[in-house]
């Protein structure tokens, strides 16, 4: 049952993005993020990656499908044409073994590590709503996003994470397509929290791109909201839901994974991102 929720996990991350890249082209948004295969996995790739590398990374390289040195290469010129930091997310049963020496002949580096989890609805009971009543003068409400929200929550979203403000504009025409949903904690009128919500095939769905407001932070929001993706995916027939948190430590531990875990995820497993930094341009 692990490996099959391991497979899962996988799969229902790399359609999300897959998907962000088809709407991407279809919609014609100006925004630069492309895709390009590499063996079992995709490789996203963006000059609007800001200071994050969750544009300029690699998913699912090695599941399913033994990875092949050669398909490394190329993908690494052309994260070095873009002058950006860049990752490759390596799952534990990522094969051969040796992927790990190759990322270190392309100089990246094991960073921080992922939790990876899973929400199995057949075994876990479903969670209760939230109510949210910290005595703000307009109070807390978490709602499904509507066509007259605006981007500001979009721009919530890249702002904390550390990506270009133009990917805003992508981020805000998704919840109007099928895959889509978003899920928003209002004060009054103004967003307090965000949360993405994918539909994917062989009814998996994936929870990712959540974020509060600096503002709202240590008020719950994230569990509210995150409890609202996990029952708006069950009505839309999802039979699991898979999420990514960081680990944290004993002596701080992260508070979405905390969450996560008290609201019923189940852990699938952690996986490691190597980073590569790019190289210094030569004068002259």
């Amino acid at each position: 049952m692990m490996l099959e929720h391991t497979h899962a996990a996988v799969s229902s991350e790399m359609q999300a993005y897959r998907d962000l890249c088809r709407h991407l082209e279809q919609a014609k948004v100006p925004v630069d993020i492309r895709m390009a295969p590499i063996g079992s996995g995709i490789a996203l790739q963006s000059p609007l990656s800001g200071r994050s590398v969750v544009l300029n990374r690699v998913l699912g390289w090695g599941v399913g499908q033994p990875a092949r040195q050669t398909e490394l290469d190329p993908i690494a010129r052309a994260y070095a044409a873009l002058g950006k930091p860049w990752g490759v997310e390596l799952s534990p049963s990522a094969e051969p073994p040796e992927i790990t020496n190759w990322l270190r002949a392309h100089r990246a580096r094991r960073a921080l590590a992922t939790a990876i989890w899973s929400y199995d609805f057949d075994n876990t009971p479903l969670p209760s709503p939230l109510r949210l009543d910290n005595g703000l003068d307009n109070g807390l409400r978490v709602r499904p996003w509507t066509p007259d929200d605006g981007d500001d929550w979009a721009e919530l979203l890249t702002g904390v994470f550390g990506v270009d403000p133009q990917v805003a504009a992508l981020l805000a025409t998704l919840p109007d397509t099928p895959a889509w949903r978003c899920w928003l904690a209002m004060d009054g009128h103004r967003i307090a929290g965000a949360g993405l919500l994918f539909l994917g095939e062989n009814r998996l769905g994936w929870v990712g791109w959540g974020a509060t407001h600096p503002e709202y932070r240590g008020l719950g929001l994230h569990k509210a909201i995150m409890t609202a993706r996990l029952r708006d995916a069950a009505e839309q027939g999802c039979r699991l839901v898979t999420s990514e948190t960081a680990v944290g430590t004993t002596a701080r531990p992260d508070p979405s994974y905390r969450n996560l875990e008290r609201l019923g995820f189940r852990p699938v497993h952690t996986r490691h991102t190597y980073i590569a930094m790019p190289r210094p341009r030569q004068a002259g």
